[in-house]
Order: C-alpha cells, then sequence, then structure tokens
C-alpha cells in the first residue's frame, strides 16, 4: 500500500531560488520599468549605493518594499546626469524624499529580490520639492508669517549682531572676513550660534539658534549659508525655520548663497540678501550711508544757517533802523503824558493836602473847643471841689470847735489823757482829708493830660515839619475863602516862613 504512494519531489532552497532567479532573469531580464516610490534608506559604500524603497498610500500606510542597489558604473552615469540640474546624487537619494527612477528586476539567490537602478529622474524630485515648497508658501501667506518681520524696526546703526550658521563653512568665513575687514566701519560685537546648513540635523539645530538668538541683546539676527543647490538649500524653504523667523522679536536678515531662486526663509525675514558677504556689506554699508547722510545735513544745515544769518543780519538791521524810530517817537509820546501827568499829579497832592489842612483846621478848631470846654469844666469841677472842700471843712473846724468844747470841760478832770485821744482822731481826720484832696487833683491832671497828647497829635508845627504849608486869605483859609482872590494878598506859613504874596491868577483844578 505504502508503495502505491505518489512520492512528492523535494527541492533544495537553493534550487527553488535559483530557480526564481532563472525565471525573473528569462522574464525580466531585458526590460527595465520607471517607478516612482519613496527613499526609505539610503547608504553611499565606497562607489555603489545600497537603498531601501517603499510605497504607501494615502493614509501613510506602507503598501510595498524592496531593496535596491546603484553600481559604479551606473553611479558614474547618473552622477553626470545629475548635474544638469545642479544636484548631486546624495541631495536626490535622500531618506524621505520621492523620486523617479528606472530599475531592472533582479532576484539573487542569497539576497533575494532586488531593484537594479540604472537612471535617476531629477526633474521630478525637484518638482515634488518645488510642489512642497509651494504649499509652505502658501500656509506661510495664510498665517500671515510673511508680513510680520517687516513690522520691526532696525537701526540703521546696528552693530550688535546675532550670527546663525556653519563655522567651518567659506561662506560663514567670507562674512566674518567682509564684517571685520573693510575701509568703512569694523567695531561689531557679534555672537556665533553654530548649527549645521543641511542634513537631517540642520532643521532642529536652526530653529533653535533663532529662538535663543531672539532672546540675547542683539540687534539683528543674520542667518548665513554659502552657495549650494536646491536641495542644499531645501531645508530653509521649511516651514518650522519660517515660523521661527517670523516670529523673532528681532529683525531677521538672511544671507543665504542663492543667485537664480528664493527660499521661503527670505520671504518671512526682514531682509533678505544673495550671498553671506552681502549679508556683511549691509550692514557696514547702512552705517556708512548713515555717516554720509549725516555729514550732508550737516553741512547743508550750515550752509542754511550761514545763508540764514546773512539774510537775517540784513533784516535785522533795517528793523533795528524802525524800531529806533518807533521807540524815539514812543518816548516822546510817553514823555508828554509824563509831563501832563506829574502837572495832574502835583495839582491833585496839593488839592489833597489843602483839603487835609482844611480838614486838620477844623479838626484842630474843634479840638480847641472841646479842650477849651473840658478846661472850663474841670476848672469849674475843681473850684466847685474846693468850695465843697473849704467847707467841709469849715464844717470839720466847725464840728472840731465843738469838740474842743467838750474837750476843754473834759479837761478838767481828764485833762491828759482827753488830749491824747483827741489829738490822734484829729490826725487821722485831716489825714483822710488831704489824701481825698490829692486823688481828685490827681485824677484832673491825667485828664488834662491826655486831652494835651492828643492836641499835640494834630499840633500843626508837626505838620510844618513835614513839609505842608496853609495859605490863608485875610485870615482864612484859601479853600474855604468865598469872593474875589485875584489881587488879594495871600499868607503861607511853613515850618521855618511866613510869606506874603499877591494873588495875580488862579487855575482851577478839575
Amino acid at each position: 500500500m505504502e508503495d502505491q504512494k505518489t512520492i512528492v519531489k523535494t527541492y533544495t532552497l537553493t534550487q527553488l531560488n535559483q530557480s526564481v532567479t532563472n525565471w525573473v532573469r528569462d522574464a525580466f531580464g531585458t526590460r527595465t520599468y520607471w517607478i516612482s516610490c519613496e527613499v526609505a534608506k539610503a547608504n553611499l559604500k565606497g562607489v555603489h549605493w545600497y537603498l531601501e524603497l517603499a510605497d504607501s498610500n494615502n493614509i501613510d500606510e506602507t503598501t510595498a518594499k524592496s531593496s535596491a542597489s546603484i553600481w559604479r558604473i551606473n553611479t558614474v552615469s547618473i552622477t553626470e546626469s545629475l548635474k544638469a540640474y545642479g544636484v548631486r546624487p546624495e541631495e536626490i537619494l535622500k531618506q524621505g524624499n520621492r523620486v523617479r527612477i528606472k530599475v531592472r528586476v533582479t532576484f539573487h539567490n542569497v539576497y533575494g529580490l532586488k531593484l537594479d537602478i540604472e537612471e535617476v529622474d531629477a526633474s521630478a524630485t525637484l518638482g515634488d520639492i518645488e510642489k512642497q515648497k509651494q504649499e509652505t508658501l502658501k500656509r506661510i501667506k495664510k498665517e500671515g508669517l510673511d508680513t510680520l518681520q517687516k513690522q520691526l524696526y532696525l537701526s540703521p546703526l546696528a552693530t550688535r549682531l546675532a550670527v546663525i550658521g556653519s563655522p567651518d563653512t567659506s561662506g560663514f568665513t567670507d562674512f566674518v572676513e567682509e564684517l571685520t575687514n573693510n575701509n568703512y566701519f569694523t567695531r561689531f560685537k557679534y555672537k556665533v550660534f553654530p548649527t549645521k546648513v543641511q542634513g537631517d540635523e540642520a532643521l532642529s539645530q536652526i530653529v533653535r539658534a533663532i529662538n535663543d538668538a531672539s532672546k540675547h541683546d542683539v540687534e539683528a539676527i543674520v542667518i548665513i549659508r554659502g552657495g549650494g543647490s536646491k536641495m542644499d538649500l531645501h531645508v530653509f524653504n521649511h516651514y518650522d525655520i519660517c515660523k521661527a523667523i517670523a516670529y523673532s522679536r528681532v529683525p531677521v536678515i538672511t544671507g543665504i548663497g542663492h543667485e537664480t531662486d528664493t527660499a521661503l526663509v527670505d520671504i518671512v525675514s526682514f531682509e533678505s540678501l544673495k550671498t553671506p558677504t552681502a549679508a556683511a556689506k549691509r550692514f557696514y554699508l547702512k552705517i556708512a550711508t548713515f555717516r554720509a547722510d549725516i555729514s550732508d545735513v550737516n553741512y547743508r544745515i550750515r550752509l542754511a544757517g550761514t545763508n540764514l544769518i546773512g539774510d537775517c543780519k540784513d533784516e535785522l538791521n533795517y528793523f533795528t533802523g524802525q524800531l529806533a524810530a518807533i521807540v524815539n517817537s514812543k518816548l516822546s509820546k510817553e514823555k508828554d503824558k509824563l509831563h501832563n501827568r506829574t502837572i495832574n499829579l502835583n495839582l491833585a497832592v496839593r488839592q489833597l493836602l489843602e483839603l487835609e489842612k482844611n480838614n486838620f483846621n477844623g479838626i484842630t478848631q474843634l479840638f480847641f473847643q472841646k479842650v477849651s470846654s473840658r478846661l472850663i469844666k474841670a476848672k469849674e469841677n475843681l473850684w466847685d471841689e474846693l468850695i465843697a472842700i473849704k467847707s467841709s471843712s469849715q464844717q470839720m473846724l466847725s464840728s472840731q470847735s465843738n469838740t474842743i468844747n467838750v474837750i476843754q470841760e473834759k479837761l478838767v478832770s481828764h485833762p491828759n489823757k482827753l488830749i491824747e485821744f483827741n489829738k490822734l482822731e484829729l490826725e487821722n481826720s485831716w489825714g483822710l482829708t488831704i489824701l481825698r484832696i490829692e486823688h481828685f487833683i490827681g485824677n484832673e491832671k491825667v485828664a488834662l493830660g491826655f486831652e494835651i497828647d492828643k492836641l499835640k497829635v494834630v499840633d500843626p508845627t508837626r505838620l510844618f515839619e513835614k513839609g505842608y504849608t496853609i495859605s490863608t486869605v485875610l485870615g482864612k483859609d484859601i479853600n474855604i475863602f468865598n469872593g474875589e482872590l485875584v489881587g488879594k494878598e495871600m499868607t503861607t506859613y511853613s515850618n521855618k516862613f511866613e510869606i506874603k504874596s499877591t494873588i495875580k491868577k488862579i487855575n482851577k483844578n478839575d
């Protein structure tokens, strides 16, 4: 029964793979295919390239993978073909790039299915890069990132700089050399923020450097990179770098080494220059231009000032003459006005003095009347008091006489004792009477002295001592005299003189 079973042939793996190899050679060996895929890995060993290719769908799911290689003979031809586009193989065959390549299908017993790359279409990759650039540009404009830096102010005298770039590159060296060795201005202070300017690490390093530089005490940030192909400069089209530049509080100047194309960082920056050397020139030429402008403005100001001074001097001389004439005329008029006012003032003062003199005379007469009345009254009171004292004294003497009679009667029986007692009583009464008389006379003297002091205050002789005079006609004050004054004799009293004069003319004051 077992002998009748079908015997199944068994192959070794080598036999199977060789069979597949032969089939692939027969089926695909003479044919080539253009395919589109993404470079998952790329490794150059000597003159040979070893790559991992992949493909994905719209939701980024991997749908295919394959190994690929470029042998030396193809490497040379591919390199030459890419020169026409200004790129190198390592720029196209970079991880993450989408490429269009011409491949031949092969199968190896050990390494399995592989693709031999014979040609690389640079235009497809560059087109994809340009597409990415345009999409990023559209996003930048939509978010308004292309206008933020333009709103900042950068002084033409900026000297404190932050420099972002690779210090080991020729572009960086050219920038520093131009900045510090020129004939216009070299006293710049710059702080270097070293970064890579291409490769996988360039993006994150440049973004971090921009953010760090914005926190330092600098007036401008300069991003420089020497010449390179589109692929070399593609990192400067990345959205993250553009956003970091746009939101920097410090103006950013770009000096990316390109002549025919514009990187997106140039669009969002405060100002863009074509090369690092041009970026350095921008700063010292601004200072030189500012100095020249200041010098020119200073010269023009001095020239205009000189001309203006000359014109003003002529005008000043003219107006000085005019002013002198006006002032002299004005002074003459004011002098006349002052003279008239002086005359009027003298008249007014004299009238006021006369009026005060009249008032004084009236007060003096009234005072003398009051004083005379008070003196007469005081005299009468004093006489009445004297009469009363006399009467009182007489009464007292009469009383004392009676008392003496009584005492005499008593002397008969008590002569010595009674005499002594009445003597004391008499002395006390007499002393009290004298005190009353002295008190009354003293009060009257005080009242009389007060009236005399008041009289002295308005004493005419004191007014004469102060320069006042009194004029009278026929013994009456001239201000209260009624009748014709012309031809009358007027007597004027002063401190030292009594002046007699004849009135010839009278001018009345308004």
